[in-house]
């Protein structure tokens, strides 16, 4: 079906909406613009730290009742809640609020590479999520010179260029020297970045968690139908992305998971409907360099992607034969 873009956004937009058999995610219909460019993920890749804490809880490694303790080290920026916190209070805060501190911690506990081997298996080969948000804003703010050189610029395209191995053993060095700053020094730095000059939205693309819409879409498919997560694990993963922003209610949709997230000039949004006539879609919409810079202004243009998944989803429904 033929892709409409979105009269509210500016700047690319990346999209990949497909309904899906809902037993065994194959893709029946499509709507796609750029379906297999790389962007920048953003806070909508907290979907697949809360799929891989899951796991471990499946397997018996952890339970939503394990504690783990938010340190200097594996605090990041913004908002957080101190103090030893369950996991499932950091998997609900983490997809719910979309806390920095909470992904990180539980990303940390899982293993960044450990958490791309799991991805890569989907058969993922362009996405990468072995970057912590700490990581790469300590990156992005130029407070990692030892990984990423003294010219982030030509830092940034030099590590993306890398073989895969190459690179992540690059990201391993910047998860590890990030955690050795303090997050409000990285948030102020990253404030004076974001107004300079030198920023760049390609550099994201290059420095953080990244993936391209049809890989993404793929991946939030396999993460719902994971046959290994039992029904109770199951029922939490799909409740906790239930509560994730956004969407829209209507009596039309009988479920609805997501996690969005944003940037400077950069906001994204994945996840799964389902209709009251039981036709599922799973959908990934990316829009990095956007006229609309500050994240908090950005941000308000989520209701009107949800709206814009939905209308899309219905146009998919009424072409069924």
């Amino acid at each position: 079906m033929p892709y409409q873009s979105p009269r509210f956004a500016t700047g690319p937009v990346g999209f990949y909406l497909a309904q899906i058999d809902p037993r065994t995610g194959t893709p029946l219909r499509v709507i796609a613009n750029d379906p297999d460019r790389l962007y920048p993920l953003a806070s909508t890749f907290k979907q697949i730290v809360l799929w891989g804490t899951l796991r471990d809880v499946q397997a018996g490694r952890l339970s939503l009742n394990t504690r783990l303790s938010i340190t200097e080290a594996n605090r990041s920026i913004e908002f957080y809640q101190p103090g030893a916190r369950t996991v499932q209070n950091l998997a609900t805060q983490a997809t719910v609020a979309s806390e920095n501190t909470a992904s990180d911690v539980l990303h940390l506990r899982y293993g960044p590479e450990r958490l791309q081997t799991l991805v890569t298996a989907q058969g993922a080969c362009h996405t990468r999520v072995n970057t912590t948000t700490k990581a790469w804003w300590a990156a992005q703010a130029g407070l990692l010179p030892d990984v990423y050189g003294p010219d982030l610029t030509a830092g940034a395209v030099q590590a993306f260029a890398l073989p895969p191995a190459q690179e992540a053993a690059l990201r391993a060095r910047a998860v590890t020297q990030a955690q050795t700053l303090n997050a409000d020094r990285v948030l102020d730095n990253l404030d004076r970045y974001f107004f300079s000059p030198t920023y760049h939205p390609q550099t994201e693309v290059q420095l953080q968690n990244r993936s391209t819409p049809r890989e993404w879409a793929t991946l939030i498919t396999r993460l719902y139908l994971d046959p290994s997560l039992s029904p109770s694990n199951r029922a939490f993963l799909r409740d906790t992305l239930a509560r994730g922003c956004c969407r829209v209610r209507d009596p039309a949709v009988a479920y609805w998971g997501s996690k969005a997230g944003s940037g400077w000039r950069n906001v994204t949004m994945s996840g799964l409907l389902t209709l009251t006539t039981g036709q599922s879609f799973v959908y990934a919409y990316f829009n990095p360099g956007s006229d609309t810079m500050e994240s908090v202004l950005i941000e308000k243009q989520l209701p009107d992607i949800a709206r814009y998944v939905l209308e899309n989803a219905r146009r998919l429904a009424s072409s069924a034969p």
